[in-house]
């Protein structure tokens, strides 16, 4: 990631650590009645180690600025489901969540 953060201090340009992430994912879909319904969704688990992101540290005379810091350690659990359905010709209806 390179970040598009001016600095004052030296120290907001210090690098961060390599994030590392491990994601696994597993789904489906499922065509039915001629393909006039598709059925797709899926599960997903994403488990990082000193994430990236944009944080804040405080500046004397200047308050808080930007940095690149780093997330010790966060999870994501998901899932996913969407349906697409056309009943007629020229129709299409589409819904999902997340």
């Amino acid at each position: 990631m390179i970040p598009n953060i001016s600095g004052t201090l030296q120290s907001q340009l210090d690098p961060a650590k390599q994030e590392r992430l491990d994601a696994y994912e597993g789904g489906f879909k499922l065509p039915l009645f001629g393909r006039a319904l598709q059925v797709n969704g899926a599960v997903f688990h994403y488990s990082y180690k000193d994430k990236q992101v944009r944080g804040r540290i405080f500046v004397p005379f200047f308050n808080l600025l930007e940095k690149l810091i780093n997330v010790p350690s966060s999870r994501i659990f998901g899932q996913e489901l969407s349906i697409n359905a056309r009943p007629v010709t020229g129709l299409t209806l589409s819904g999902s969540v997340t």
